[in-house]
């Protein structure tokens, strides 16, 4: 696919902005408006949200394993594999033997249309490295949302690699850029095809200390780590006021400017595996190496868990998932970077009340599991 714009290193936010500007013209951005406003809690000034039309975003992801049927159990495997789902709620030949209770509920897979193969040529912007697409998100809820996805299907369970972080990173610091990348069934990922997203920095212009509002709570081990470059490796921290798992890493900016791209994309991928590693990500059992022609030293490990993964040029942080919701309030990766999308006022109330601290609580592991 050709873009209306030849990719240049350097020009990729100017490029992103020429696009998004023609898409909007057009009609191909459905940009979701909302009013933020914003809630303090536990040292974070978050920025909460309400978009009603977020429920027209599609959902591909695959968040269910069983299904409960009307009388609460769990249906179990079915004789009538064949058969329709009017085929099996017209069959008599069992109307004697509490067929209502032992009725099964069959639910028809809904087709999985890839939006990124081929990618909406109204909403593409580059080619990245020869590997990955870089697009405009056609669910606008920020300006100049953007996705890196991998030109050819892979999973979104899949680790990143150094191609992905590659492309990672050209956008991220050419852009001014944040990106978050939706893992496992319980992270809010909403398609299978492996991408993370982008989103500019800072999140509002009236902090110029902070580019998210959860940054409030890393700058300091940020600064600590600018300060004190004899180690050989990043440590790796633990937020003390969070009270969920979660691992942070300050990213080293004097090895990183000593280092050329292929270098780079190797020493973060190392921050990216240790963080996993730390946190008991990785299934190390796994003989299937689905990323073995993206030049990775995985050695052969499969991500079977849920995270949510945010990096920006100075730092990493990475949150395991228990579930994907609380309280009705669906949490993915930019609910850990401070802001929180809600699709109607009933669960800003429900925020207001329970606490955002206690819903990123709910659907993560405690410290203590």
């Amino acid at each position: 696919m050709s873009s209306m714009f030849k990719y240049k290193p350097g020009q990729l936010w100017e490029m992103i902005q020429k696009v998004s500007e023609r898409a909007t013209q057009i009609s191909a951005i459905e940009k979701i408006e909302s009013s933020p406003l914003f809630i303090e809690e536990g040292g974070v000034n978050f920025m909460v949200s309400v978009a009603t039309a977020l429920a027209k975003r599609p959902f591909n992801f695959d968040k269910t394993t069983s299904t409960t049927s009307s009388n609460g159990t769990t249906p179990q495997s079915n004789n009538n594999n064949n058969k329709s789902t009017n085929d099996i709620c017209n069959d008599n030949s069992n109307n004697n033997s509490n067929n209502q209770q032992q009725q099964q509920v069959v639910i028809k897979k809904k087709e999985f249309i890839d939006p990124f193969l081929p990618c909406d040529k109204d909403l593409f912007v580059c080619e990245l490295h020869e590997s990955h697409n870089l697009v405009l998100n056609k669910f606008n809820v920020s300006n100049h949302h953007s996705i890196i996805a991998t030109k050819d299907f892979q999973e979104q369970t899949d680790p990143l690699n150094r191609n992905d972080f590659k492309a990672i990173w050209e956008c991220i610091v050419s852009c001014n850029m944040l990106c978050f990348f939706n893992c496992g069934s319980n992270s809010g990922a909403s398609q299978p095809h492996k991408h993370f997203q982008l989103l500019r920095l800072p999140y509002f212009e009236s902090d110029s200390n902070i580019n998210c509002p959860m940054e409030s709570l890393f700058r300091k081990y940020i600064n600590n780590n600018n300060h004190n470059n004899s180690k050989n490796s990043s440590e790796i921290i633990d937020i003390p006021t969070l009270q969920f798992k979660n691992a942070f890493i300050p990213l080293d900016q004097n090895k990183i400017k000593a280092l050329n791209l292929e270098e780079l994309s190797q020493y973060l991928e190392s921050e990216y595996l240790s963080l996993m590693n730390h946190l008991d990500l990785i299934n190390h059992n796994s003989n299937n190496n689905n990323n073995n022609n993206n030049n990775n030293n995985n050695n052969g490990c499969q991500q079977q868990k849920s995270y949510n993964f945010i990096m920006t040029p100075e730092w990493m942080f990475m949150v395991p998932r228990k579930i994907y919701h609380s309280k009705g309030i669906s949490i993915n990766s930019v609910g850990y970077t401070g802001s929180i999308l809600v699709k109607k006022e009933e669960e800003l109330e429900t925020i207001k009340q329970y606490g955002i601290m206690n819903i990123l609580r709910d659907v993560s592991f405690t410290k203590t599991q």
